[in-house]
């Protein structure tokens, strides 16, 4: 039976219902509800730098949907439905969907170059990437300084900070938000009569 979506937020409901669909399916397999972590099966779905190295590279996009135990799957999930909301109501899907997926990708990505042979997954990498890319262009809408901008994304990275949280994925995910907000601004950006507006610009 196909789950219905509600049209209002249709990409936040379907990305909800595919990461709570993994997680289950995960669950089935590995025969626990509350925790996955141990399961040898998570080493093929997950991302584990040694197995990427060697030519896993898939992991790179699948571990966006991995989550470890039940209260990483719903704190993942509470906070992409509060800024995927947003997100559909201020945006585009096509900036929506650019965001979510290049930015967990480039949060993977630091964590292969930058991190350590442990075991990494989770949608925080995106959701760090959608917050980033908010704040920007509402930050900067606001005539705030680039500054201001990048004090708050270091002050919400540090407070993420934990055991067993993937800073590297975090930052690199809050990395291409604030770049790709910087440029959702400037392709936007209109001078006229000495004010600065914002509407649609093609080059």
């Amino acid at each position: 039976m196909i789950p219905v979506v509600e049209k209002e937020y249709p990409l936040t409901k379907w990305l909800i219902i595919i990461n709570v669909t993994v997680y289950m399916i995960l669950a089935f397999l590995t025969g626990s509800f509350l925790s996955l972590a141990a399961h040898p099966i998570l080493l093929f779905v997950a991302q584990f730098n040694a197995f990427v190295y060697r030519g896993l590279v898939y992991e790179l996009f699948t571990s966006l949907f991995v989550h470890f135990d039940i209260l990483h799957l719903l704190m993942n999930m509470f906070f992409l439905y509060i800024l995927g909301r947003q997100f559909e109501v201020s945006f585009s899907k096509k900036d929506y969907i650019i965001v979510y997926f290049i930015g967990g990708l480039i949060g993977n990505i630091f964590t292969l170059v930058l991190g350590p042979y442990v075991l990494s997954g989770g949608a925080s990498g995106a959701i760090f990437s959608m917050y980033a890319f908010v704040i920007t262009v509402f930050y900067k809408r606001q005539r705030q300084s680039l500054k201001s901008v990048i004090y708050l994304l270091i002050l919400m990275l540090l407070i993420n900070m934990g055991f067993q949280s993937n800073f590297l994925a975090h930052a690199g995910g809050a990395f291409f938000g604030l770049l790709y907000g910087l440029y959702y601004l400037r392709r936007f950006r209109v001078s006229r009569g000495g004010f600065y507006i914002y509407e649609e610009v093609t080059y």
